[in-house]
């Protein structure tokens, strides 16, 4: 698996447990370093969980993809995605107030698939 492709399913998989994130991904091939644009910047800065998740995500990706490097970066760095190739939204992107709670399990398996709408009747009782 490239590193891309690496990086793009973890931002999924982010996204999927914080839906009120928003990743934008973007590789500066010249340096080696892959860039990920976190949205907001509460859930960069604030959140344990998620700190975490981004510590672990940091260094497997040194482990696997040396000396390429991944540098997450908030919506206020002075570094920031110019030309995402990839970007992914939780469900709760940008809805108040922030939703940022760990998705139980269930749910989480339940959103990888693909959810299609059927026709709904709902007659008016007077």
């Amino acid at each position: 698996m490239t590193a891309s492709k690496y990086l793009k399913k973890q931002l999924k998989y982010l996204t999927s447990l914080f839906p009120s994130g928003k990743y934008s991904y973007e590789n500066d091939k010249f340096s080696g370093i892959h860039i990920v644009q976190v949205w907001p910047l509460a859930l960069f800065d604030l959140d344990e969980s998620y700190k975490e998740i981004e510590t672990n995500i940091s260094i497997d990706f040194d482990n696997l993809y040396y000396p390429e490097s991944v540098l997450f970066i908030s919506d206020n760095s002075l570094n920031q995605v110019t030309n995402p190739e990839f970007e992914v939204e939780g469900l709760f992107y940008g809805l108040q107030p922030m939703i940022n709670h760990i998705l139980p399990p269930r749910f989480v398996d339940m959103n990888q698939e693909p959810f299609v709408a059927g026709e709904n009747n709902y007659a008016l009782a007077a």
